[in-house]
């Protein structure tokens, strides 16, 4: 089974190839707000918001793809299920790539709008939390998550990404770094929009700190780091096997690229 989802909406999905399956869940109860995924006006050179975008939507469809070829090859009758992919901008796209290279797909949505439009336009869509996913323990082979972990509870997220995986399962998950809010902060000529990202920085270094976020829609949102994701990696059985480059703003990472497998 392969399971993925999407920013918006905070959604992740989950497909079938073959004797595997893929699931659309959904991250956290709070969808981002409008100013999460407003568009950051380029300055000094630097790349546009939709660069951005067009950057890390190429590398999880090339990500889904492979899980989808691993999937279906020989052997794969036997594998438990085909890989999960969690967290992409819009679920759709992924997982009608998935369908185009013969997987089956499921959606896990929160919001009930984006599993309306989503079931409307062919796909079948249910509505799940990423911290509570309603899949069986070491049930799936692989996972694909798109930057729905900012929005989640993290530390459940990916102890959920590891419990569905079995051994040898792979995880490939991109996050938010901390240059995605320096770009809203620093470069962004909407005050609405930097105050967004001052305050997901500022949530971030107090979640750091304490493991508390700011109250109410102050804290709905964190960048994550190295060192911490590390040490969910480490609480869970996760090997981290592959990093993959990423943009940089000011010197810090604007996505975060990891490849898991489980032990």
């Amino acid at each position: 089974m392969m399971v993925a989802g999407g920013l918006a909406g905070a959604a992740l999905w989950m497909g079938v190839c073959t004797a595997s399956m893929m699931i659309d869940l959904a991250g956290r109860a709070k969808s981002p707000s409008r100013l999460a995924q407003a568009a950051v006006q380029p300055r000094d050179g630097a790349p546009s918001a939709a660069v951005l975008a067009a950057e890390i939507e190429r590398r999880h469809a090339a990500l889904a793809l492979l899980l989808a070829d691993a999937s279906s090859a020989p052997g794969a009758a036997q594998a438990l299920t085909p890989p999960i992919a969690l967290g992409v901008s819009t679920a759709s796209d992924p997982m009608r790539r998935l369908q185009a290279v013969g997987c089956r797909s499921v959606g896990l949505e929160l919001d009930p709008a984006l599993a309306r439009r989503a079931r409307e336009s062919g796909l079948a869509v249910a509505r799940a939390y990423a911290e509570q996913l309603p899949i069986r323990t070491a049930s799936v082979d692989g996972v694909v998550c798109k930057v729905v972990i900012p929005y989640t509870e993290e530390s459940a997220a990916i102890a959920e990404i590891a419990r569905v995986l079995p051994p040898g399962g792979t995880a490939r998950i991109s996050y938010h770094g901390l240059g995605y809010f320096l770009r809203y902060l620093l470069a962004d000529r909407n005050w609405k929009v930097r105050v967004y990202g001052l305050r997901s920085i500022v949530n971030t270094l107090v979640f750091a700190m304490t493991s508390r976020r700011l109250p109410g829609f102050l804290g709905d949102t964190l960048y994550q780091s190295e060192r911490r994701l590390r040490r969910y990696y480490e609480a869970n059985g996760l090997d981290l096997i592959e990093v993959h480059p990423s943009p940089s703003f000011a010197g810090a990472p604007v996505f975060i690229y990891h490849v898991l497998r489980r032990r």
